[in-house]
């Protein structure tokens, strides 16, 4: 299995479409960003994670179960997300017709609402399937900057 790309936003939200439509449900994901800027550190932040993954066999009897975490620049775990099995037999529909598992793929994301920052510097989102890591992304986490006004940048 492939981490194809992580991408770190400030929110995902449905794609609601204008007429009824089969398949997955689509979300938009709300202004990627490269860091995370809160006004102040510790403090409590929202943002979204998303996460593409490929290369798995969607038929598998015992569907693989993907994981990740984000830990803090001083080691401590601070997030853990639910365990997710990436497909099961018996949601496939008959007379789907499969990718094949190179290039199966899955794209997942989840909003993480008032995760505690206890500190500014590099945060690490590992990725695991079945308990084993694939794959990682830093995410720098900077205070944003106060202007010569004393305002911070969302002009505060």
């Amino acid at each position: 299995m492939e981490l194809v790309f992580i991408v770190v936003s400030n929110q995902l939200l449905p794609n609601l479409p204008t007429s009824v439509t089969l398949g997955p449900q689509q979300v938009v994901i709300v202004s990627p960003v490269l860091m995370l800027r809160p006004k102040h550190v510790p403090t409590q932040f929202s943002f979204a994670v998303t996460i593409g993954l490929r290369g798995f066999d969607i038929s598998a009897t015992t569907p693989p179960k993907l994981h990740w975490k984000i830990v803090a620049p001083n080691g401590q775990e601070i997030f853990d997300s639910p365990i997710m099995p990436l497909q099961s037999p018996s949601l496939i529909p008959e007379g789907i017709e499969l990718l094949p598992p190179e290039e199966a793929n899955i794209i997942l994301g989840l909003n993480i609402q008032n995760l505690d920052i206890p500190e500014q510097g590099n945060y690490k989102i590992i990725v695991y399937v079945d308990d084993k890591e694939i794959g990682s992304q830093n995410v720098p986490v900077r205070v944003q900057p106060k202007n010569t006004k004393g305002f911070d940048a969302n002009g505060e």
